[in-house]
């Protein structure tokens, strides 16, 4: 389910780096492995019975298809030769149909969304058959977790060498899907 009308919703992105598998100072390139959680709400959505503990409350395939969740691009990358993306941090020039579907986060298999009980319950009315604790999706956080494995494109300046120091960023960026 898209977000109804012009409604936005704030998403938090959060990354822990679990390793720095290789550094090419020759490619320009780092290759790192990172969780990374998205973590949003939903005001439209209802939960039911939701569980103290967040890993008790995972949606199942059928229920993400039904929903909205953020689309994150990982935007100073290369995956593929075949994938020619020829822009820099801050510019978007080379960047084409097919350049974005390689670089978009996708939920996937190996990615989890859960539920956060924040929220205060309320009890479902009694014409229903069964006693259920109702949930608001304004009040109770979605957290998509995916684990990543990915080459990062970096800037190095290597004039000090070997005196030098060298950053190179993770750029995420999301991308707004209209509907």
């Amino acid at each position: 389910m898209p977000l109804k009308g012009k409604q936005t919703a704030m998403v938090e992105l959060s990354v822990n780096i679990t390793s720095i598998l290789e550094l090419s100072e020759v490619d320009s390139t780092i290759l790192v492995q990172f969780g990374m959680t998205l973590k949003w709400r939903q005001a439209e959505l209802t939960f039911r019975n939701l569980k103290g503990e967040m890993f008790m409350n995972t949606l199942t395939t059928s229920d993400v298809e039904k929903i909205w969740y953020p689309k994150l691009l990982f935007f100073n990358t290369r995956y593929k030769k075949s994938t020619e993306v020829s822009f820099s941090i801050h510019h978007l020039s080379g960047l084409t149909l097919a350049n974005l579907n390689a670089l978009q986060f996708q939920y996937d298999q190996t990615s989890v969304i859960s539920v956060e009980r924040l929220g205060q319950l309320s009890i479902s009315p009694l014409t229903e058959i069964q006693n259920t604790h109702i949930y608001s999706g304004g009040e109770n956080d979605l957290n998509l977790f995916h684990f990543y494995t990915v080459e990062f494109m970096c800037d190095f300046d290597m004039s000090n060498y070997p005196f030098d120091v060298q950053q190179c960023s993770m750029v995420f960026t999301f991308r707004v899907i209209k509907s």
